[in-house]
């Protein structure tokens, strides 16, 4: 199958559909004697940095999905339902009928049983905004490598966003949904939010949900310095072309470089857990210039927890990373108790969940990691993910920051043959350049 195009739009008169849906938001929450803060600048992507499409494969899709909710805690079946759950879209993407190269959601796709579209939308919707956050990045910062990591996730490590140590829900209730770390060979990483949102109306729903994004960005602070910068990105899955994302880059005036520690000890060591307060207050000026302290609900990470929040993400990808090659018991280390090491030390009924006990060659590289055998239709399919055989050892042992330092140089050659390097493995393949791999094919049909 060749790749199939995504449209993407982000312009000046998106950025105005979508400030005048916020400014509707914010009326209505006035009348219920609500304030919430938003990201007021909603600026279109510069143009060097905005593509009118985005060429991807329905595998690219899957394993993004598969690596950003891995470590999400959802799933009635534990391990199997969590690790697996994007495995029921295999059949959702398509060409569309114009033949001009678009992706369109299939026939099957769009007969969902109705509670299912809700959640249809979601998951494809972060599926396709991690495709298009990361290109979109990659031209910003073009020699860098990026990873997603799960908002939730990492900020449960300084923040409890549920259980008896939450102390409000109102303060932690709009958050983003992902945080984008991209890293280059050396030097300090920088850190991106990304929200991500997906509906199978229109576009000017669409533009709701970003404005609804436009708070969800705004929750995370650095102290003195703002915002972080964010990207909201909204997908449009029954757009009459095919799937149309809509892009916003809202102004963020805080940029939280993350540099790598020279000694290994600080990422190699458990984070500590911390419970601090989710909102603070910033000085405002009212109408007759009298300063007066409000309050903010959101997260505001303060310059003397600037290395706890990088080891935090950190950790929490090699958790993710661990988890994905199915590899429990080596990713709850990484997880403090908060986050949920306990759910990966926890029994799990035979078959429901992902064993680490796979080794494929595929280009020349060994991966290890877990696989699953199903049937679309009358057809059995395996799918193995996995990470580089040399990465997962690192981890494996606990040593992230040699695993940080390595990643570049180990997939230097390899991503030129992304997502069509399949030499020993008979199906699609996608691999990213954090290790990890998702893979695809038929099996043979019983006689």
């Amino acid at each position: 199958m060749t790749p199939r195009k995504v449209h993407v739009t982000s312009s000046a008169t998106l950025a105005r559909g979508v400030a005048k849906a916020a400014d509707q938001l914010d009326t209505k929450l006035s009348e219920r004697g609500q304030d919430i803060p938003r990201r007021k600048n909603l600026q279109p992507l510069l143009p060097q940095e905005a593509p009118t499409a985005i060429e991807v494969m329905p595998w690219e899709i899957l394993h993004r999905l598969g690596r950003a909710t891995v470590l999400s805690g959802q799933g009635a079946s534990r391990g199997l339902a969590e690790h697996w759950g994007c495995l029921k879209y295999c059949q959702a993407l398509c060409g569309h009928e114009n033949g001009r190269g678009a992706m369109a959601l299939s026939a099957e796709a769009l007969r969902p049983v109705h509670h299912h579209k809700t959640v249809q939308s979601e998951e494809l919707g972060i599926g396709f905004a991690l495709a298009a956050a990361t290109r979109i990045l990659a031209l910003r910062w073009p020699d860098h490598t990026f990873t997603v990591i799960d908002a939730d996730i990492a900020l449960q490590a300084g923040w409890a966003l549920g259980g008896r140590d939450l102390v409000s829900r109102e303060d932690v209730k709009l958050r983003p949904d992902y945080f984008i770390e991209a890293r280059p060979p050396r030097g300090p990483s920088k850190i991106t939010v990304l929200e991500c949102k997906g509906t199978h109306s229109d576009a000017g729903y669409a533009r709701k949900q970003l404005a609804k994004a436009s708070s969800q960005v705004d929750a995370v602070h650095l102290a003195g310095r703002g915002a972080l910068p964010s990207l909201a990105i909204a997908a449009e899955l029954r757009a009459k072309t095919g799937i149309t994302l809509h892009v916003l880059d809202p102004d963020g005036d805080g940029t939280l470089d993350v540099q790598d520690d020279s000694r290994a000890e600080p990422l190699n060591s458990p984070v500590e857990e911390l419970n601090i307060v989710p909102h603070f207050t910033v000085p405002v000026e009212d109408e007759e210039g009298r300063t007066h302290s409000h309050k903010i609900s959101g997260f505001r990470i303060t310059p003397e927890h600037n290395a706890w929040f990088r080891n935090v993400l950190a950790r929490t990808t090699a958790a993710g990373l661990m988890a994905f090659c199915g590899d429990r018991e080596h990713a709850a280390p990484f997880l403090t108790k908060r986050q949920g090491a306990r759910r990966f030390t926890e029994y799990v009924f035979a078959g429901t969940g992902s064993v680490l006990d796979v080794t494929n060659e595929i280009s020349g590289m060994q991966f290890v990691g877990t696989d699953q055998v199903f049937r679309l239709g009358g057809v059995r399919l395996e799918a193995f993910s996995g990470l580089a055989e040399p990465l997962f050892e690192r981890l494996k042992n606990g040593d992230v920051a040699s695993y940080r330092q390595q990643a570049h140089d180990i997939f230097a050659a390899w991503t030129e043959g992304r997502g069509n390097a399949n030499q020993g493995w008979d199906g699609p393949v996608d691999v990213d350049p954090d290790g990890s791999v998702m893979a695809l094919r038929q099996l043979p049909q019983w006689r």
